[in-house]
C-alpha cells in the first residue's frame, strides 16, 4: 500500500512493523549485507495494517568497486497461492474423513451380518439369504468406492486410457440401459430419441460407466418407481446425451460444484451416498472424450438433468487414413521440460514425448527449474499449476528470467480465472487433465511452431568491438576466443545495446525492452543485470571497454 514516494527514506521498522519478525528480518538482512542472496517467505503488513505472506528475495548491490551500498528486494504477495494450499488441505482432510467414513460403513455392515450368523447357528433360508444379501450390496459398495478412486487418480494424472472407436450410439445407450437394470435398478429407465444416431467416437467401456453412475445418481434421489428418461438429439458434430429424473432436485447454488471432487449433492446424502467422486469421474472420462458435461434443475423438489456430449464420428469416406505413428508427432531435436511434482504423472509425460521422439528433461521441484532453464535451455515447458513450495505462475516468472520458450501449463485446476492469469503472464498454453495424447499432441506442435515463426533468424551482420563479437544470427557472444555463456535474459539485454551502439538508451527503455512494461522504475533490476553481463565479458566498470554508464540516466554500447 505504500507508494514509492512514501516509502523511499522510511527505515525498515516502519515498511514491515511486525514486531515479532524483526529479530528474523534483522537476520536475514545480515546474511544479505555478507553477500548472501536470501529468498524465502514470511508475512508483511500493508500500509492499512492488513497481515498478508509474502514470498521474497533479496540481492546485495554493489558498486563500482565492489563493496556493497545496499540492497534491493522483489516481494510477491502470495495470498491467492496460500488460500490454494488452505484449500487442498481442507479437501484432503475432507476426503480423508469420506473415505475412512465410507469404507467403514460397509466394513460395519458387513462384519455385523458375519458376527449374526455366526452367533445365531442356525438361521433359516430367508434370514440367511437377507444376511447374503447386505454382504453383497455392501461389497459391491465398497467396490464402486475404491474404483472411484483408482478412476481418480488415473484423471488427475492424466494417465487415463482412453480407446476412442466409431460406437453405434443406440447399441450404447440400450446396454447401459440393461446393465442399470440388471444391477437391481427400482426406477423405469425410457429411452427417446429422435430418429436414427449417428455413430460416436467413444470408448465404449468408460461411456457406459458413465451412463450406469447418472442413472444410479437419478435413482438414488428419485422416489422408487419414478421414471427416469434417456434422450438423445444429435446437435452438429456432437451428440447431445440428457438423464432427466423426477426427484429431489438441486439447489442452484450447488449445480456448479457438482462436478468437483468430493462434491455432495443432498447435505443428508453425505455419509449414506458415497465419497463424492462419481460424478467428477464422469467428468473426466467425458472431458477425456473431447466433450462437456452439465447439469440443470428448477431447484428442490423440481428434478434434475444431467447432459453430456460426444463427437461424432466422420465418414472414413472423408477423411484419409493417417500413417502409423507414435502418440506424438516425430520432431527431432526438440528438447522439451516436463514439472510436475507427482512421479507417475512425470513417468507418464517421460514415456509419451520419448515415443514422439522429442528429448526430455524433468523436473519434480519448482527449485530446480531456473537451473534446468539455463543450463539445457529446453524448446518448451510443460507446467504444474500446484508445486510444492511455489505456484505454476511463480516458476513461469522466474522461466522468464532465463527464457523465451514456450510454455503450456498442464494441470488438474480447470478455474477459468488460472487460465485467464496463466495467459495474461505469458504462457502459451493452458491443458487441464485429463488429456488425450493427440491433444497434446496438437497443443505442442503449435506451439513450437508458433515460436520459431515468431523468431525468424537474424540476417544482419555481426557486431564487433574490439574482442567482442555478438552474432546475431547465431545468438552467440564471444570475446577473445572464448565463447561467453549469457542467460536469455542477459542476452536480450546485451542485444538491445548491441543493437543501437553510440544511442543511449535509459533505464526504463532497457526496461520495458526486455522485461516488459510492469517492471518500469526498477532501476536496480537492470544495475544488477547490468553488472553481471560485464562480469560475464571481462568488462571492467570503472574502465569500461564495452558497456558505457550515462550516470542518472542509463546505458550505451560503445560505437566500433
Amino acid at each position: 500500500g505504500w507508494s514509492a514516494d512514501e516509502a523511499i527514506g522510511r527505515g525498515i521498522r516502519q515498511l514491515l512493523p511486525l514486531e515479532e519478525l524483526l529479530d528474523e528480518t534483522s537476520r536475514i538482512l545480515s546474511r544479505v549485507c555478507a553477500g548472501e542472496t536470501v529468498s524465502g517467505e514470511t508475512l508483511n503488513r500493508s500500509k492499512d495494517g492488513r497481515v498478508f505472506p509474502i514470498a521474497y528475495t533479496l540481492s546485495p548491490i554493489y558498486a563500482q568497486d565492489e563493496a556493497i551500498t545496499g540492497i534491493v528486494g522483489i516481494a510477491n504477495d502470495i495470498s491467492p497461492r496460500k488460500r490454494a494450499e488452505e484449500e487442498l488441505e481442507r479437501l484432503r482432510s475432507g476426503f480423508l474423513a469420506m473415505v475412512t467414513h465410507g469404507l467403514r460403513t460397509p466394513l460395519t455392515a458387513i462384519k455385523g451380518a458375519a458376527a449374526v450368523g455366526m452367533k445365531e447357528g442356525s438361521l433359516s433360508g430367508t434370514e440367511a439369504q437377507d444376511l447374503f444379501q447386505v454382504v453383497n450390496e455392501q461389497a459391491d459398495r465398497l467396490h464402486e468406492m475404491i474404483g472411484n478412486l483408482l478412476d481418480m487418480s488415473r484423471i488427475e494424472a492424466g494417465s487415463m486410457a482412453v480407446r476412442t472407436e466409431p460406437s453405434d450410439a443406440q447399441h450404447l445407450l440400450e446396454e447401459a440401459v440393461n446393465l442399470f437394470n440388471r444391477s437391481g435398478g427400482r426406477n423405469p429407465v425410457t429411452i427417446r430419441t429422435s430418429g436414427k444416431l449417428p455413430k460416436v467416437n467413444a470408448d465404449r467401456q468408460w461411456i457406459i460407466q458413465v451412463m450406469t453412475n447418472l442413472l444410479s445418481n437419478a435413482t438414488k434421489f428419485s422416489p422408487p418407481g419414478a421414471p427416469i428418461i434417456v434422450e438423445a438429439e444429435q446437435q452438429e458434430l456432437q451428440l447431445a446425451i440428457h438423464i432427466r429424473d423426477s426427484g429431489m432436485g438441486i439447489p442452484p447454488d450447488k449445480l456448479g460444484d457438482l462436478f468437483k471432487r468430493f462434491s455432495q449433492v443432498h447435505e443428508q446424502g453425505i455419509w449414506g451416498q458415497g465419497a463424492g467422486l462419481g460424478l467428477a469421474v464422469c467428468k473426466g472420462i467425458i472431458e477425456a472424450h473431447g466433450g462437456r458435461i452439465w447439469a440443470e434443475s428448477g431447484g428442490l423438489g423440481q428434478g434434475s438433468t444431467f447432459s453430456f456430449t460426444l463427437p461424432t464420428a466422420v465418414s472414413v469416406e472423408t477423411v484419409p487414413p493417417p500413417p502409423p505413428q507414435s502418440p506424438l508427432r516425430r520432431d527431432e531435436g526438440k528438447r522439451i521440460l516436463a514439472v510436475d511434482d507427482d512421479p507417475q504423472v512425470l513417468r507418464y509425460l517421460e514415456r509419451l514425448l520419448k515415443d514422439g521422439g522429442y528429448q526430455v528433461l524433468t523436473a519434480a521441484e519448482a527449485s530446480q527449474v531456473p537451473r534446468l532453464i539455463e543450463v539445457e535451455q529446453p524448446d518448451l515447458v510443460l507446467l504444474d499449476l500446484m508445486l510444492p513450495g511455489a505456484s505454476g505462475f511463480d516458476v513461469l516468472e522466474r522461466i522468464r528470467e532465463f527464457s523465451e520458450a514456450p510454455v503450456i501449463f498442464l494441470t488438474a485446476r480447470s478455474q477459468q480465472e488460472d487460465m485467464v492469469r496463466a495467459l495474461k503472464m505469458g504462457a502459451d498454453d493452458y491443458i487441464t487433465k485429463p488429456f488425450a495424447p493427440a491433444e497434446l499432441q496438437a497443443r505442442i506442435e503449435v506451439a513450437l511452431r508458433r515460436h520459431t515463426t515468431e523468431q525468424p533468424p537474424e540476417q544482419r551482420q555481426p557486431f564487433v568491438l574490439d574482442d567482442l563479437v555478438v552474432n546475431f544470427a547465431e545468438r552467440r557472444v564471444i570475446v577473445g576466443n572464448s565463447e561467453v555463456s549469457l542467460s536469455a535474459t542477459e542476452y536480450k539485454l546485451l542485444y538491445e545495446l548491441a543493437s543501437n551502439p553510440g544511442r543511449i538508451l535509459t533505464h526504463d527503455q532497457l526496461l520495458q525492452r526486455v522485461w516488459g512494461p510492469e517492471y518500469s522504475g526498477e532501476t536496480e533490476l537492470i544495475r544488477s543485470f547490468i553488472r553481471n553481463v560485464r562480469r560475464k565479458l571481462g568488462d571492467d566498470a570503472a574502465n569500461p571497454r564495452f558497456i558505457q554508464t550515462e550516470r542518472q540516466v542509463g546505458y550505451f554500447m560503445r560505437n566500433p
